[in-house]
C-alpha cells in the first residue's frame, strides 16, 4: 500500500527533480511499474482489499481426531 507521502516523493521526484522512472524506484525502493502508476494516476493513495482471508492448508499437520485441544 503506498501512502500519500511516498506518492508526493515520487510525484516530486519525477517532475521536480527530472529523475528517471528506474532510478526513482531504486531511490525509493518501490517498483517501476508503481512508480508509473503514481506518476499517471490522479489519486492520492492506493488501497487492495481482499474479498475474503484465505484458510492455510494444513495437510498432514492438522488437528487430530479424537484428540481434545488444551483450554485455558
Amino acid at each position: 500500500m503506498l501512502i500519500v507521502e511516498t506518492i508526493r516523493k515520487i510525484r516530486l521526484s519525477i517532475h521536480r527533480d527530472n529523475k528517471s522512472i528506474r532510478q526513482t524506484a531504486r531511490e525509493l525502493r518501490v517498483s517501476r511499474n508503481t512508480v508509473r502508476k503514481a506518476v499517471r494516476s490522479e489519486q492520492t493513495g492506493f488501497t487492495y482489499r481482499r474479498s475474503s482471508q484465505p484458510r492455510p492448508v494444513l495437510g498432514a499437520f492438522g488437528p487430530k481426531k479424537g484428540v481434545k485441544s488444551l483450554s485455558v
